[in-house]
This record gives structure tokens, C-alpha cells and sequence, in this order.
């Protein structure tokens, strides 16, 4: 229900669907017992309830395309909110996905920008530069990645990677078991 947080986010609309079914109870039951008393009631609550029901469809309307993919919902974030690294990161996720790796790694960069700790956007800008063939300032950035999160099985793999890339199998090897020790999976 939200109390704690689980994953990135701090809250979602997800968490208050069951905490609100005792609210939505006391309305609806409220409602009913009101009208019951007065016929003129009864109309003005169905009147309410229908004028309710229009508005937050519309309002739902108005949102769903912004729900159509990551890129659009992620987008939509940056429009709305400032200084969100969540949202700058999802979009570079979108743009190395589409091998667009100029943008991933300015999105990256922002959202590195906003909060210079975050070891997930450390090592996504790691993959991206690597993909660009900038392999020395990837191999910085999965290590600022491990120096926040010692514990980030996928920043050794990536590291390891990187080093199969640069010919040295020794570091690569000691850094997958270091990876495969943290996350067997």
C-alpha cells in the first residue's frame, strides 16, 4: 500500500486503489442513505454520480496517450516535473533501445546531472559509451557505478565486458565471478 517504498518510486497511483475501496464504501453507501430520505436527492445523486463518472473519463482521455509507450510516459514526466533523474533515465533507456546513442547518453548525463549518485544511470551512460566505442570513459562510468553500489552485479558484468573489449581476460574474469557471486542469476 505505499508505507514502504518498493522499487524507484516513492509512491504510485498503483498503491491507493485498496486504501480508497473503504472511502469509495462510505460515498456510495452515504449517498444511498441520503437519497433514500428525499425523491429530490435521489436525482441531484444520480446527477453527481453521472457527472462524475463524464468528468474522470474525460480527465482519463486526456492522459491516455501518454500511456502509449515509455517514450511517450517518460516524455510526459519531463514536460511536468523538473529535475526528475527517474524520468531523464527512462528516456535514455528508450534511445539506447533504439540505438540512438547520442541522446541515451545526454539523458543519461542529465539525469547523472540531477542526482550525480544514481549508480543505474552510471552504468546505462557506461553502456552507451561503450556502444560508441568510448571505452575509457565507459569503463569510468561502470566504476563510479560500483564505487556508489558495491553490490551492483551488473556494473562488474559490464566492466567485464568492457575489459574482454580491451584484451585483458584476467580483470574480465576476476569481474564476472565478482558479478556472478552477487547475482547467481
Amino acid at each position: 500500500i505505499g508505507i514502504l517504498q518498493v522499487g524507484l518510486q516513492s509512491m504510485a497511483n498503483r498503491y491507493a486503489y485498496i486504501p480508497f475501496i473503504g472511502i469509495f464504501i462510505m460515498v456510495v453507501w452515504g449517498l444511498g442513505d441520503i437519497s433514500r430520505d428525499a425523491q429530490r436527492l435521489k436525482y441531484i445523486s444520480y446527477v453527481i454520480v453521472v457527472s462524475l463518472i463524464a468528468y474522470f473519463g474525460f480527465l482519463t482521455g486526456y492522459e491516455l496517450p501518454y500511456w502509449k509507450n515509455s517514450e511517450t510516459a517518460f516524455a510526459r514526466a519531463l514536460e511536468v516535473t523538473e529535475n526528475n533523474h527517474i524520468a531523464e533515465l527512462g528516456i535514455g533507456n528508450v534511445m539506447y533501445k533504439k540505438g540512438n546513442m547520442k541522446e541515451a547518453q545526454k539523458h543519461y548525463r542529465n539525469s547523472l546531472r540531477i542526482k550525480p549518485d544514481f549508480e543505474l544511470a552510471h552504468n546505462n551512460l557506461g553502456l552507451a559509451l561503450m556502444s560508441s566505442g568510448e571505452l575509457h570513459e565507459a569503463e569510468n562510468c561502470f566504476r563510479e557505478a560500483i564505487k556508489y553500489d558495491s553490490h551492483f552485479a551488473r556494473a562488474y558484468h559490464n566492466l567485464g565486458l568492457l575489459m574482454i573489449k580491451e584484451n585483458k581476460p584476467e580483470e574480465a574474469k576476476g569481474l564476472f565471478e565478482k558479478a556472478k557471486a552477487l547475482d547467481p542469476g
